[in-house]
């Protein structure tokens, strides 16, 4: 009987050691995943060095800690400890033009080439600092998806290199408008063709006036659903080209605000694909051409306040067959409401349309 006892407290004891090992092993394991690649440590510390911060927005990331992956601002893959996100967007958002809020509260400095020891990035928001220039090796980051460059005072030329970045999903170059002049530019969008995974794209402030095939690779661009324009330039288009480049008929959100486009341009940027179903058209032009919206029969929502559009309605809204949502507001428009809705008589489901403003 004391032998059977004896036995019984022996398992006990070793399963208890054994369990005592398995918490050890564990919290080591742990211990590991809150250290993060000393080689990418070492990358950021060195990228922090030439960066201004008044925010003191990196103020977690200090050589004396070696777990990086604890910093603010920077996320790790919780199996690899490979650093994946670093979302550099200030904590506090400027209200329009405020450069002094925007000296007190952003980033500046040189993006230091030291990121490309971020081989396994995935996500990088710069949004909304100081940051004056892209850096040719942004094409180095080939398992980015997603890009943020909106709100810096970008000047140059934007790097052909972006095209390497072909897992990127969404890509934001809507920099920060200035007054004088726009001083960022590009000599063509041929690199959109290189990215087949790009779904959202927004630029802004950029000159495209050397992009004469601009139109084209938008056209050409397999995976885009959204698009967004303002403050652009760009040339006029070689309308026979454009006619012989298919549309990839992906584009669902097209909007443009306070762009330079020509007016001869005009129908075809809008008519880039048949699946429209949002339009947002700001500050853009006087004048609309009868064929604008010849083929946009899946238009459901449509923004085109603030044109100061002259003339009459044109006739080819009758094919707006889908819409729902309609503004006209700050306009010269000479029609009236019984126009419009003449014009849309042939909407089998007018009723369902939510709003016409200020005709």
């Amino acid at each position: 009987m004391a032998g059977f006892i004896l036995g019984d407290f022996n398992r006990r004891v070793r399963l208890l050691f054994m369990l005592v090992i398995v918490i050890v092993l564990n919290e080591g394991k742990g211990n590991t995943r809150a250290q993060c690649i000393e080689r990418e440590r070492q990358a950021l510390l060195r990228f922090k060095q030439s960066l201004v911060d008044p925010a003191n927005l990196l103020s977690s990331w200090k050589s004396s800690n070696p777990s990086c992956c604890s910093w603010k601002r920077i996320r790790c893959d919780n199996r690899t400890n490979h650093i994946i996100m670093l979302d550099l967007h200030p904590e506090f958002r400027c209200r329009g033009y405020d450069y002094d809020c925007f000296r007190s509260h952003s980033i500046s400095g040189k993006i230091d080439s030291a990121l490309v020891q971020l081989h396994y990035l995935r996500h990088l928001d710069l949004s909304y600092n100081g940051f004056t220039r892209i850096p040719k090796f942004i094409g180095s980051f080939k398992r980015l998806r997603y890009l943020n460059f909106s709100g810096n005072r970008i000047i140059g030329t934007i790097p052909s290199q972006i095209q390497n970045l072909t897992r990127l999903q969404f890509l934001d170059l809507g920099f920060l408008y200035s007054y004088s002049t726009m001083n960022a530019n590009a000599d063509n969008l041929e690199w959109l063709s290189y990215l087949p995974s790009l779904r959202s794209l927004t630029l802004g402030s950029i000159n495209f006036t050397k992009a004469v095939d601009w139109l084209q690779s938008i056209k050409k661009a397999n995976s885009l659903s959204t698009l967004n324009l303002n403050n652009c330039q760009f040339p006029e288009v070689d309308i026979w080209s454009l006619s012989q480049t298919n549309s990839s008929n992906s584009l669902r959100s097209l909007s443009c605000l306070e762009n330079e486009i020509h007016t001869r341009t005009l129908p075809w940027l809008l008519n880039v694909s048949r699946n429209l179903v949002y339009l947002t058209l700001h500050a853009n032009y006087d004048v609309l051409p009868e064929n604008s919206f010849r083929n946009l029969t899946y238009l459901e929502y449509v923004d085109l306040s603030g044109n100061e559009i002259e003339g009459g309605i044109p006739k080819s809204w009758g094919n707006l067959c889908s819409l729902k949502t309609l503004d006209l507001s700050y306009n010269s428009l000479n029609g009236t409401l019984h126009d419009l809705l003449d014009s849309l008589t042939e909407i089998s489901n007018l009723p369902r349309l939510k709003g016409i403003h200020d005709l």
